[in-house]
Protein backbone atom coordinates (compact mmCIF):
# COMPACT_ATOMS: atom_id res chain seq x y z
CA UNK A 1 0.00 0.00 0.00
CA UNK A 2 1.45 3.56 -1.09
CA UNK A 3 2.35 6.45 1.70
CA UNK A 4 2.18 9.32 0.16
CA UNK A 5 2.37 13.44 1.19
CA UNK A 6 -0.34 15.87 1.53
CA UNK A 7 -0.25 19.70 1.75
CA UNK A 8 3.84 18.35 3.42
CA UNK A 9 2.40 18.36 6.72
CA UNK A 10 -0.20 15.58 6.61
CA UNK A 11 0.08 12.18 5.46
CA UNK A 12 -1.50 9.05 4.25
CA UNK A 13 -1.09 5.74 6.34
CA UNK A 14 -3.26 2.53 7.11
CA UNK A 15 -1.06 1.94 10.23
CA UNK A 16 -2.81 5.01 12.86
CA UNK A 17 -6.11 4.69 14.43
CA UNK A 18 -8.79 6.48 13.82
CA UNK A 19 -9.19 9.72 14.53
CA UNK A 20 -11.87 11.38 16.18
CA UNK A 21 -14.17 13.62 14.12
CA UNK A 22 -12.81 16.82 13.58
CA UNK A 23 -14.33 20.52 14.33
CA UNK A 24 -14.01 23.48 13.17
CA UNK A 25 -11.55 26.28 14.75
CA UNK A 26 -13.44 30.28 14.15
CA UNK A 27 -9.53 32.23 12.64
CA UNK A 28 -9.76 35.23 15.19
CA UNK A 29 -6.68 36.63 13.66
CA UNK A 30 -7.51 36.32 9.79
CA UNK A 31 -5.95 39.03 7.54
CA UNK A 32 -8.04 41.35 5.51
CA UNK A 33 -7.85 40.01 2.49
CA UNK A 34 -6.48 42.20 -0.54
CA UNK A 35 -9.18 44.36 -2.42
CA UNK A 36 -8.82 42.09 -5.50
CA UNK A 37 -9.24 39.03 -4.02
CA UNK A 38 -11.70 40.25 -1.94
CA UNK A 39 -13.71 41.27 -4.59
CA UNK A 40 -13.23 37.17 -5.73
CA UNK A 41 -11.25 39.19 -8.97
CA UNK A 42 -14.55 40.25 -10.34
CA UNK A 43 -14.03 43.34 -12.55
CA UNK A 44 -17.30 44.96 -11.52
CA UNK A 45 -17.12 48.33 -10.00
CA UNK A 46 -18.62 49.29 -6.46
CA UNK A 47 -21.82 50.90 -7.15
CA UNK A 48 -21.89 54.23 -4.94
CA UNK A 49 -25.00 53.28 -3.10
CA UNK A 50 -23.15 50.19 -1.29
CA UNK A 51 -21.66 51.01 1.87
CA UNK A 52 -18.88 49.12 3.59
CA UNK A 53 -20.27 47.19 6.60
CA UNK A 54 -17.58 46.33 9.53
CA UNK A 55 -18.44 42.33 9.84
CA UNK A 56 -16.76 39.18 10.45
CA UNK A 57 -16.33 38.91 6.39
CA UNK A 58 -12.93 40.16 4.90
CA UNK A 59 -15.59 42.12 2.58
CA UNK A 60 -19.03 43.34 3.01
CA UNK A 61 -20.81 46.13 1.13
CA UNK A 62 -24.58 46.67 1.35
CA UNK A 63 -27.29 49.05 0.43
CA UNK A 64 -30.30 49.23 2.05
CA UNK A 65 -32.34 45.73 1.43
CA UNK A 66 -35.96 45.75 0.21
CA UNK A 67 -38.67 43.66 2.09
CA UNK A 68 -40.76 40.79 0.41
CA UNK A 69 -38.57 39.89 -1.89
CA UNK A 70 -38.34 36.73 -4.24
CA UNK A 71 -34.49 35.68 -4.55
CA UNK A 72 -33.28 33.13 -7.17
CA UNK A 73 -29.63 31.55 -6.67
CA UNK A 74 -28.19 30.55 -9.88
CA UNK A 75 -25.72 27.23 -10.00
CA UNK A 76 -22.84 28.50 -8.25
CA UNK A 77 -19.31 29.19 -10.00
CA UNK A 78 -16.40 27.26 -8.72
CA UNK A 79 -12.83 28.25 -9.69
CA UNK A 80 -9.67 26.26 -8.03
CA UNK A 81 -6.44 27.56 -6.84
CA UNK A 82 -3.42 27.15 -8.93
CA UNK A 83 -1.18 24.16 -7.77
CA UNK A 84 -3.17 22.78 -5.23
CA UNK A 85 -1.74 19.37 -5.22
CA UNK A 86 1.48 18.26 -4.51
CA UNK A 87 3.82 16.96 -7.58
CA UNK A 88 4.45 13.34 -6.04
CA UNK A 89 0.60 12.52 -5.37
CA UNK A 90 -0.85 10.12 -8.06
CA UNK A 91 -3.99 11.91 -8.57
CA UNK A 92 -4.57 14.11 -11.41
CA UNK A 93 -5.74 17.46 -11.23
CA UNK A 94 -9.20 17.06 -11.88
CA UNK A 95 -9.43 14.02 -8.58
CA UNK A 96 -9.49 16.76 -6.63
CA UNK A 97 -12.38 19.24 -8.55
CA UNK A 98 -16.09 18.86 -7.57
CA UNK A 99 -18.06 16.65 -9.43
CA UNK A 100 -21.60 18.14 -10.73
CA UNK A 101 -23.27 16.49 -7.71
CA UNK A 102 -20.76 17.94 -5.43
CA UNK A 103 -21.41 21.69 -6.56
CA UNK A 104 -25.19 21.21 -6.23
CA UNK A 105 -24.31 19.75 -2.85
CA UNK A 106 -22.27 23.21 -1.72
CA UNK A 107 -25.33 25.05 -3.19
CA UNK A 108 -27.84 23.24 -1.06
CA UNK A 109 -25.82 23.74 2.18
CA UNK A 110 -24.86 27.23 1.76
CA UNK A 111 -28.35 27.86 0.68
CA UNK A 112 -30.19 26.41 3.81
CA UNK A 113 -27.50 28.18 5.95
CA UNK A 114 -28.87 31.37 4.72
CA UNK A 115 -32.67 30.25 5.51
CA UNK A 116 -33.11 32.86 8.66
CA UNK A 117 -31.04 35.48 6.73
CA UNK A 118 -33.78 35.07 4.09
CA UNK A 119 -36.36 35.36 6.83
CA UNK A 120 -35.41 38.18 8.69
CA UNK A 121 -35.83 40.03 5.52
CA UNK A 122 -38.98 38.35 4.31
CA UNK A 123 -37.39 36.75 1.26
CA UNK A 124 -38.51 33.60 -0.09
CA UNK A 125 -36.24 31.57 -2.19
CA UNK A 126 -37.81 30.92 -5.95
CA UNK A 127 -36.80 28.28 -8.27
CA UNK A 128 -38.11 30.12 -10.93
CA UNK A 129 -35.87 32.94 -11.98
CA UNK A 130 -38.24 34.83 -14.28
CA UNK A 131 -40.60 35.15 -11.20
CA UNK A 132 -37.35 36.61 -8.86
CA UNK A 133 -37.09 39.86 -7.87
CA UNK A 134 -33.83 39.56 -6.16
CA UNK A 135 -30.85 37.16 -8.00
CA UNK A 136 -27.89 36.09 -5.22
CA UNK A 137 -24.85 34.70 -7.39
CA UNK A 138 -22.40 33.33 -5.54
CA UNK A 139 -18.82 32.19 -6.51
CA UNK A 140 -16.58 29.66 -4.79
CA UNK A 141 -12.98 30.80 -5.84
CA UNK A 142 -9.40 29.36 -4.65
CA UNK A 143 -10.92 26.26 -4.27
CA UNK A 144 -9.00 23.81 -2.19
CA UNK A 145 -8.76 20.04 -0.92
CA UNK A 146 -6.98 18.22 1.03
CA UNK A 147 -7.33 15.28 -1.02
CA UNK A 148 -9.84 13.96 -3.36
CA UNK A 149 -13.75 13.36 -2.57
CA UNK A 150 -13.68 9.90 -3.91
CA UNK A 151 -11.88 7.81 -2.32
CA UNK A 152 -8.90 5.67 -3.97
CA UNK A 153 -8.56 1.63 -2.82
CA UNK A 154 -4.83 2.40 -2.63
CA UNK A 155 -5.28 4.55 -0.05
CA UNK A 156 -6.93 3.47 3.46
CA UNK A 157 -6.26 6.90 5.66
CA UNK A 158 -5.53 10.09 4.56
CA UNK A 159 -4.30 12.99 6.95
CA UNK A 160 -4.65 16.64 6.73
CA UNK A 161 -4.29 19.80 9.16
CA UNK A 162 -7.02 21.23 7.24
CA UNK A 163 -9.81 19.60 4.87
CA UNK A 164 -10.11 22.39 2.20
CA UNK A 165 -10.59 26.32 1.88
CA UNK A 166 -11.93 28.55 -0.28
CA UNK A 167 -12.71 32.09 -0.72
CA UNK A 168 -16.85 32.49 -0.79
CA UNK A 169 -18.17 35.92 -2.90
CA UNK A 170 -22.06 37.02 -3.39
CA UNK A 171 -23.54 39.70 -5.36
CA UNK A 172 -27.06 40.23 -4.88
CA UNK A 173 -28.78 42.17 -7.66
CA UNK A 174 -32.09 43.76 -8.47
CA UNK A 175 -33.60 41.08 -11.35
CA UNK A 176 -35.44 44.43 -12.80
CA UNK A 177 -32.58 46.71 -13.35
CA UNK A 178 -29.17 44.56 -12.37
CA UNK A 179 -28.41 47.13 -9.48
CA UNK A 180 -26.35 45.64 -7.03
CA UNK A 181 -27.65 45.88 -3.56
CA UNK A 182 -25.15 43.45 -1.56
CA UNK A 183 -22.12 42.00 -1.76
CA UNK A 184 -19.78 39.78 0.21
CA UNK A 185 -16.61 38.18 0.35
CA UNK A 186 -14.91 35.93 2.66
CA UNK A 187 -11.80 33.63 2.81
CA UNK A 188 -13.45 30.31 4.62
CA UNK A 189 -10.81 27.66 5.68
CA UNK A 190 -12.63 24.41 7.04
CA UNK A 191 -11.31 22.32 9.63
CA UNK A 192 -7.79 24.21 10.44
CA UNK A 193 -6.92 22.94 13.54
CA UNK A 194 -3.23 22.39 12.96
CA UNK A 195 -3.48 18.76 13.84
CA UNK A 196 -3.42 16.12 11.72
CA UNK A 197 -7.13 14.77 10.79
CA UNK A 198 -8.87 12.20 9.09
CA UNK A 199 -10.18 13.07 5.98
CA UNK A 200 -12.61 11.73 4.28
CA UNK A 201 -15.77 12.55 1.90
CA UNK A 202 -18.37 12.27 4.89
CA UNK A 203 -16.15 14.64 7.66
CA UNK A 204 -15.64 16.74 4.93
CA UNK A 205 -19.31 17.42 4.19
CA UNK A 206 -20.51 17.82 8.10
CA UNK A 207 -17.27 19.79 8.30
CA UNK A 208 -18.56 22.26 5.51
CA UNK A 209 -22.38 22.30 7.09
CA UNK A 210 -21.15 23.60 9.95
CA UNK A 211 -18.77 26.03 8.15
CA UNK A 212 -22.16 27.01 6.35
CA UNK A 213 -23.88 27.74 9.48
CA UNK A 214 -21.70 30.35 10.96
CA UNK A 215 -21.51 31.76 7.18
CA UNK A 216 -25.01 32.38 8.00
CA UNK A 217 -24.63 33.59 11.35
CA UNK A 218 -21.75 36.50 10.29
CA UNK A 219 -23.99 37.37 7.23
CA UNK A 220 -26.90 37.84 9.24
CA UNK A 221 -25.21 39.99 12.02
CA UNK A 222 -23.10 41.53 9.20
CA UNK A 223 -26.34 43.05 7.41
CA UNK A 224 -28.38 43.63 10.95
CA UNK A 225 -25.24 46.43 11.95
CA UNK A 226 -25.77 48.28 8.32
CA UNK A 227 -29.44 48.42 9.15
CA UNK A 228 -28.48 50.46 12.28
Amino acid sequence: MAVFRVRSVALLCSMLATVPGATIAADENKTAASPAVAAGNTATSQPSALVPVKSGFDRLDLAPLPSAQKVFIPPIDVAYAKGFRDANIHYRDSDYELTEADKEKLQQIYTKALQDWFKDQDWQVVTDQAAATLILKLRFTEFWLAAPLKESPQVRKTLADEYGRFILNGDLIQAADQQLVLRFSDRREVDRTGAALAFNSVLFWKAVEFDAQLFGMTLEEGTAKGRK
